[in-house]
């Protein structure tokens, strides 16, 4: 075992209070976690248990972490006894559904704070579709996850994206100097388990026991390319595939989304994955209740699209983690847009996607 600190015993006390003196930042449980890990030892014996009472003259070693390396696909942004925020590569669930074998975020976590003793499981507390990319939290212990779920529930977590569109999105009037434009709908899933909008705008409240529920997507355009745009986007709700659903449906998919409608179904792709990453992530800390604010970048392959001339494709291709096993202003589709905001509905969706395709 690496010594990280050894110390001289000098009055009788228990293994337990010797690594609360030393540790008193440390939440119980990783204190605990020195010992089962076996990285505590009292005069070269390795201590198996808290009670163990330690005596003038003891000598006690404390031995270093484990270096263990994050699985492929992960990198660790922040992590403490609480919460482990990390980002997720194109390619890899965040958990596991009924029926399926392939690796996940959730698991390959799990696996790797055991091995590194830095603590005995996490918890799962929002997802990102396999193959988008970008910022996840996840709880260390129930109480975080407890917290974190509440919080999200409420909308008190602010998310952000960077979505690479298709076309050139332009911006409303009423968006500019920043502005954002919004779309919203209510949205269900269809007999092909994919997400649509609601025909009916004036009874889909009624309608919400069937499945449709309001979703409201607000977006920015960040920089234009020739043939795609790089949009900042936030969501009010939460909605399963609410993004590329809603970007679909105003004629500019998300670039590489086959099941709604970019050029990738038809063998045209750009930048080898989907165009969907989170790149912001606030929130407060489930233990301190402190604001807790991450970033992470577009990555490389959104940027060079931007720059590639029409028809080419992005030298850029990221390898996303392979496993086997436009607006014009229209009336609101509910009745409560907010001031100022510019909403997009179905119908002009499709005649959108009609124009933009027979372009082509």
């Amino acid at each position: 075992m690496m010594c990280a600190m050894a110390t001289r015993i000098d009055q009788a006390q228990t293994i337990k209070e010797y690594l609360a003196r030393q540790f008193p930042s440390s939440h119980e449980r990783t204190r605990r976690q020195m010992v089962e890990f076996g990285r505590v030892s009292v005069n070269g014996q390795i201590v198996k248990s808290l009670k163990q009472p330690l005596r003038p003259g003891d000598r006690i070693s404390i031995g270093a972490k484990k270096v263990v390396a994050l699985p492929r696909g992960i990198e660790r942004v922040y992590e403490d006894d609480h919460i482990f925020v990390v980002t997720k590569a194109s390619g890899l669930l965040t958990i596991t559904t009924p029926g399926e074998k392939r690796p996940t975020v959730h698991a390959l976590l799990n696996d790797y704070v055991r091995a590194a003793g830095t603590g005995e499981r996490v918890w799962c507390v929002h997802r990102l579709d396999r193959d988008a990319s970008g910022l996840l939290v996840l709880a260390k212990t129930e109480s975080a996850w407890r917290w974190l779920k509440d919080d999200f529930r409420a909308r008190r977590v602010k998310k952000a994206y960077a979505v690479l569109a298709e076309g050139r999105v332009e911006t409303a009037p009423g968006a500019a100097h920043g502005g954002y434009q919004t779309i919203q709908s209510f949205l269900r899933e269809n007999a092909r388990n994919r997400m649509e909008s609601v025909e009916d705008f004036a009874t889909a409240e009624d309608d919400d026991a069937g499945g449709a529920k309001l979703a409201v997507t607000r977006y920015r355009v960040e920089q234009t390319g020739p043939d795609c745009t790089l949009l900042r986007v936030e969501t009010d709700t939460g909605r399963k595939h609410q993004i590329r659903v809603h970007m679909a449906e105003i004629g500019h998919p998300v670039a590489g989304d086959r099941e709604y409608g970019s050029l990738e179904a038809r063998g045209e792709g750009r930048i080898g994955r989907l165009g969907l990453h989170a790149c912001e992530l606030v929130f407060n800390h489930p233990r301190t209740g402190q604001p807790m604010r991450f970033e992470s970048p577009a990555p490389a392959s959104f940027v060079k699209a931007l720059r590639d001339t029409p028809g080419t494709v992005a030298t850029i291709r990221e390898q996303p983690i392979r496993q086997s096993s436009r607006g014009v202003q229209q009336r609101s589709t509910c009745g409560r847009t907010p001031a100022g905001a510019h909403t997009h509905d179905g119908r002009y969706a499709r005649r959108a996607v009609r124009k933009r395709r027979s372009r082509r």
